[in-house]
């Protein structure tokens, strides 16, 4: 990943949510700019973000499901 160059991340609800729909994602990018909230998502769906500076960043993505449950799931990308 280049600093300045929005990469496209694709989204992918999880396999399974125990029956449940899933009512948000929320992505906090790691780098200090506000969280991406996305809502409910069905589907893969693209969402592209751009890192100010280059560095280590912690992509942290939290989905809850309709009964409150959340699941956490962390990436770390190096930005050159």
């Amino acid at each position: 990943l280049e600093a300045g160059i929005p990469p496209t991340f694709i989204i992918a609800p999880p396999s399974t949510t125990g029956g449940n729909g899933i009512r948000e994602v929320v992505i906090n990018w790691g780098d200090g700019t506000p969280p991406t909230r996305l809502g409910q998502i069905t589907g893969n769906t693209p969402v592209a973000h751009t890192f100010a500076r280059a560095g280590l960043y912690t992509i942290t993505i939290t989905v809850t499901d309709t009964q409150g449950i959340t699941a956490t799931q962390s990436l770390v990308v190096n930005v050159t």
